[in-house]
């Protein structure tokens, strides 16, 4: 049998490739709420919120990354946010390299996170519009 300690470090190990691969582009996303932030996650919903943000992934389901890149942002489609606008704190997995996007998913109110291969990683359900600067 396998030693339990090599077991459970290739159970945990992460690693966040943040380049999309051409095969990845004509797939649909994957939604991952794994790193999901308190305060803004599902739970911080109402039912009604709730059931929208299910509505905004279920949507997208058929959609590949490239539909998404090419469909309005308000839309269906995405946004890529300047780090710069950003006005809370990034989790540690976000580094330089890594690109925040948002997608609208309640009204207007954007779920924000970033992208791994095929996986978009929720971060932020911003319904209140605080984690980054949206403009006037």
């Amino acid at each position: 049998g396998k030693n339990p300690g090599e077991l459970w470090k290739i159970s945990t190990k992460k690693s966040i490739d943040s380049s999309p691969s051409e095969n990845t582009e004509k797939q649909a996303p994957v939604f991952s709420l794994e790193y999901m932030v308190n305060g803004y996650c599902v739970e911080s919903c109402q039912e009604d919120e709730r059931a929208h943000f299910a509505m905004a992934l279920f949507k997208r389901r058929n959609l590949t990354w490239q539909d998404l890149r090419s469909t309005q942002h308000h839309g269906l489609g995405s946004e890529k946010i300047a780090r710069s606008s950003i006005k809370v704190a990034l989790p540690p997995m976000v580094t330089e390299d890594v690109d925040i996007i948002a997608f609208r998913c309640i009204g207007k109110a954007p779920m924000v996170g970033f992208r791994s291969g095929r996986t978009f990683n929720i971060l932020w359900i911003d319904k209140n519009f605080k984690v980054y600067d949206h403009g006037s």
